[in-house]
């Protein structure tokens, strides 16, 4: 064997590039080692102010108010600099008597040249005559797609109490790692809560309605029990002679050579638990209400605009207009900005509406209440090329026919499952005068499929025609002129859409068997960038998604539990956990014509098994750049 190793370093040099020249030598991947510390880890009695490392090589220190974290928290953020080969560490907050420090470095201290980080440093003391020495471990995950969270603030408490998180600063703390893990290091024995805190105040208690947590309701008494394990030790001087022709690095001690083990020695392991504790992390759906602004940017309408999306609409009254009987609300999607449309010219054309608006607000003792305000909205023409020369017209001049722009949701590769739609900027209504109607081709021939719509929503702003097309036909819409007219008189043009639907071949199925139900799953189809395209609530049997375009595919489902049918975060007010999220754990690809039969029981990974690595959000890109 060491005649082998030998011939092949020779061969080895004998074949080198002698007109390679200089080649700068193998990059260094080497994070930098402690070599001394005051104090040292571990050190009881340690009342100073100040710690130094010594480092093997010049170092720096990113992020030090981000990454590096000291436990218990300090009131005052410590002062973290490199110098040379030399980390400084200085304490602002005056030492606690009998106390253990853990000051948590992650991977805040890089090499000079290559940045490779020193990861998991941490360094830890004592100002009494004993070290505390428990831990607690487990992953932080984002509850609403199972990603790992990064740089996010864990702590325990003591205080059992459901004020604590409230109001009063953790008692150990940690920061989770670019995978989400987090290790709490240097605990006293007793019983504690652990929570997840996005900490944007920096005081270490949940006192901001904006910060990312979580929460267990579970108690946990930390532990630790040791167990022996047989290890060995190498043969220095055979290790580094095989190092040159292999990597043994990679190599199980099993498959290295009899004279490479020099003793066989045991150790002694200590196993901390608990180490596999799960927290989901959300944003809780509250914050501080109020009205932020309003504005009018067309005669007949005007803007709204809230902090938080309402629980309870504002009330309008007007004091120069019937705000009662005039006025026609859209809310969005998120019910935090309403559009107030004014159908009647007579109001419309105030250059200023006055009213009292009613609506919630927080008080500055964070109660929500109600808050009235009085507001003069005032509309102010755009100024153009056109009103600054519309003195020097012509008195001849023809007024310009608006029509009204009438929109419709048809392309050329209409998908068989849609609806045919018509929407509008403005709101608009049908008037008995012509047709609206969809026809169909059959041969060279055209023949009326639809002539009847209904509104989608209150205001006039979309419509659907009451209708199912067909596979691979090809159809046309067709309004008569002043068939709908809009809140500002404007009627429409004559108007012709043409559009053909796909064909059958062109899709695939999907089909979804549960295992285990509990009657409110909802299932989501994903793209590859980890984005619903389709969402369907589980049925008793299977669960079908039709017409899907040939690809690749994801699958995710949450549990419903309120019916409420979109995913709901947590409350820690109200002691509720976010709706359970779970990921499908492969891949699933859709082809033309083809069934894809999947069965899945969602329990059966455990969480943080569950998501394809190719859908979660890789931490460590945005650090190696």
């Amino acid at each position: 064997m060491m005649a082998i190793v030998a011939v092949t370093v020779a061969v080895s040099m004998g074949c080198a590039n002698r007109g390679a020249g200089p080649q700068g030598g193998p990059v260094d991947s080497i994070p930098p080692q402690l070599i001394k510390s005051e104090p040292y880890n571990g050190q009881l009695n340690y009342t100073k102010n100040t710690m130094n490392l010594d480092f093997d090589e010049i170092v720096l220190v990113e992020g030090a108010y981000d990454k590096v974290i000291v436990s218990p928290p300090q009131k005052t953020a410590v002062v973290v600099k490199a110098l040379g080969k030399r980390v400084l560490v200085e304490f602002a907050d005056s030492m606690q008597p009998n106390t253990s420090y853990t000051v948590d470095f992650t991977d805040a201290i890089v090499d000079n040249n290559e940045k490779n980080p020193l990861r998991n440093f941490s360094m830890s003391f004592a100002t009494g005559d004993h070290i505390d020495s428990l831990q607690m471990a487990g992953l932080l995950l984002d509850a609403s797609n199972l990603n790992p969270l990064p740089g996010i603030v864990i702590g325990i408490h003591s205080d059992l109490s459901d004020t604590a998180f409230t109001t009063t600063p953790f008692k150990r703390v940690t920061k989770t790692d670019m995978n989400g893990n987090f290790r709490i290091r240097n605990i006293a024995p007793g019983s504690y809560h652990i929570f997840a805190l996005g900490d944007l105040g920096s005081n270490y208690f949940y006192d901001m309605p904006n910060e990312q947590i979580a929460f267990l309701d579970s108690v946990f008494v930390p532990s630790v029990s040791s167990r022996v394990r047989i290890d060995t030790l190498l043969n220095d001087s055979v290790m580094a002679l095989l190092a040159d022709s292999i990597n043994v690095d990679s190599l199980p001690k099993s498959a290295l050579p009899p004279e490479a083990i020099d003793t066989i020695i045991n150790r002694t392991v200590y196993d901390y638990t608990p180490r596999d504790i799960i927290l989901q992390a959300f944003t809780e759906p509250k914050g501080r209400q109020y009205l932020v602004k309003n504005d009018r940017p067309e005669r007949f309408k005007f803007n709204l605009y809230f902090a938080q999306p309402l629980d309870s609409l504002p009330q309008i009254t007007g004091l120069n207009f019937p705000a009662d009987s005039v006025l026609i609300l859209q809310a969005n999607k998120t019910q935090d900005t309403l559009t107030y449309w004014l159908p009647d010219t007579v109001y419309s054309s105030l250059d200023t509406l006055s009213m009292t608006v009613n609506h919630r607000n927080t008080d500055t003792l964070g109660v929500l209440g109600w808050s009235t305000d009085t507001l003069n909205i005032a509309y102010r023409p755009p100024r153009t090329k056109e009103s600054r020369s519309s003195s020097r017209k012509k008195k001849d001049d023809k007024p310009v026919v608006t029509h009204i722009s009438l929109k419709s949701n048809v392309n050329n590769t209409f998908d068989v499952y849609r609806n045919v739609e018509l929407t509008f900027e403005v709101p608009a209504w049908p008037t008995d005068s012509g047709r609206c109607v969809i026809e169909q081709q059959v041969d060279t021939l055209w023949h009326v499929v639809a002539d009847s719509i209904y509104p989608l929503d209150s205001i006039g702003l979309r419509y659907r025609f009451d209708f199912k097309v067909e596979p691979a036909t090809s159809y046309r819409i067709i309004a008569d002129s002043a068939k709908f007219v809009n809140l500002k008189g404007e009627c429409n043009d004559s108007t012709g859409i043409g559009f053909k639907t796909r064909s059958l071949e062109e899709y695939g199925k999907l089909i979804v068997t549960l295992s285990r139900r509990d009657s409110n799953e909802i299932l989501q189809l994903l793209n590859e960038k980890d984005t619903p395209v389709r969402e369907i609530k589980a049925t008793e049997d299977k669960t079908v998604f039709e017409y899907l375009d040939p690809g690749k595919y994801y699958l995710r489902l949450y549990n419903d539990w309120n019916g409420d049918s979109i995913w709901t975060p947590g409350s820690y007010e109200e002691g509720r956990q976010a709706e359970t999220v779970y990921y499908f754990p492969y891949s699933i690809n859709i082809r033309a014509l083809w069934d894809v039969e999947e069965e899945w029981d969602y329990r059966d990974f455990p969480l943080p098994e569950q998501k394809p690595l190719e859908l979660i959000i890789d931490n460590n890109k945005n650090k190696n750049r």
